[in-house]
């Protein structure tokens, strides 16, 4: 099976940004070949997120994670529809990487993202349930399987 490479980046829980503590809370992951863009966030384990910063409502991650499913939901679809495009200016996958890019960027928000990471992979959904296992789930087995 022919393998592809693929970008992806850490998705970070930060409510107090002053201070910069995160959690990881999920994994984008960008196959620009195969159109694939997918998402895995901690959406039913606030006690663990909770657990970390004491004093945060719950309610404030779960509608966090809520509003970023929604937000990638959109963009999936968006990057997935055969646009035209202007052929003078950039391709499709150009596109589509500007979209990743823009997704990632930098920002001083309660959501994050690390910095962009690749990995070769044959089936880019089960890289990135094996990422989000090893980086977020953080079973260490999990890394073997990508790396």
């Amino acid at each position: 099976m022919e393998r592809t490479a693929c970008q992806y980046a850490l998705v970070r829980f930060m409510p107090y940004v002053n201070t910069g503590e995160f959690v990881n809370a999920g994994v984008l992951l960008w196959a620009p070949r195969s159109r694939y863009l997918g998402y895995k966030l901690l959406q039913d384990k606030s006690r663990r997120i909770t657990e970390f910063f004491e004093y945060l409502d719950p309610s404030i991650f779960c509608e966090s994670m809520r509003v970023q499913a929604n937000e990638f939901a959109r963009v999936k679809r968006l990057v997935s529809e055969d646009l035209s495009y202007d052929p003078r200016t950039k391709s499709e996958v150009d596109w589509r990487d500007d979209v990743f890019q823009e997704l990632i960027r930098p920002r001083e928000t309660i959501i994050c993202y690390s910095e962009q990471r690749m990995v070769l992979s044959e089936n880019p959904q089960g890289t990135l349930e094996r990422l989000y296992e090893y980086y977020v789930g953080r079973k260490i087995e999990a890394k073997s399987n990508f790396i």
